[in-house]
């Protein structure tokens, strides 16, 4: 399988681009780039991260032990934190989620300073990430025919132009790695460490291409 595969639009997926999707009020194409926007911020952050490895774990460890961690933190982990705080897809609790999805967005305006801005803007932007796409993008459009594939070629489109262009020395290293695992080699990167491309994976995730 390709690291971005060649992207093939449908009359109707194309068409689909333009539709305008509630609650968050934005077009398919606009919720492509807002997704694609996530990750292009926490790709940054965790190339400054990566820096020093071991002052970003002590900051990480400090986050996940309940009595260091900062009551207004509002950064979620993985999936079942999300749902658990902002409700399954069956059933969103939409007010408490766009109030979360508008802090994420308020803070990643604002550009980070110091190395300990970084790290929450990776935590952030990767939150804001998941939250975003289990709510904004999944839950209204899989109502509506072709209406995620449409988002989802999209956006690996712009991933993949974004990484190309932005992060030419990450994207080779990457599709090096992608490459070596396709082959048969497989590597592992547990949470912090460096993987083979040279870039850590921060909280599981590896710097712009799992968001």
């Amino acid at each position: 399988m390709a690291l971005f595969p060649e992207v093939k639009f449908t009359k109707r997926e194309l068409s689909l681009l333009n539709l305008v999707v509630q609650p968050s009020n934005r077009t398919v194409e606009q919720l492509a780039q807002r997704s694609v926007d996530y990750s292009r911020m926490h790709t940054k952050a965790v190339d400054v991260l990566r820096l020093d490895d071991a002052r970003y774990e002590r900051m990480a460890a400090s986050l996940r032990d309940p009595q260091t961690r900062p009551k207004e933190v509002i950064a979620v982990d993985d999936l079942k934190s999300i749902r658990d705080t902002f409700g399954v897809p069956s059933a969103p609790n939409w007010p408490v989620i766009m109030k979360t999805v508008d802090a994420y967005d308020v803070y990643l305006a604002k550009e980070p300073q110091t190395f300990e801005d970084y790290s929450w803007r990776s935590r952030y932007a990767a939150a804001g990430a998941a939250l975003f796409r289990e709510f904004l993008v999944a839950v209204p459009l899989s109502d509506v025919k072709d209406g995620l594939s449409a988002f989802t070629k999209r956006r690996t489109q712009l991933h993949r132009e974004m990484m190309i262009t932005e992060y030419p020395d990450l994207y080779t290293r990457t599709l090096a790695r992608h490459n070596k695992h396709e082959s048969g080699n497989t590597l592992s990167a547990p949470r912090g460490h460096v993987l083979s491309a040279g870039y850590p994976a921060f909280n599981g995730i590896h710097p712009g291409f799992d968001l």
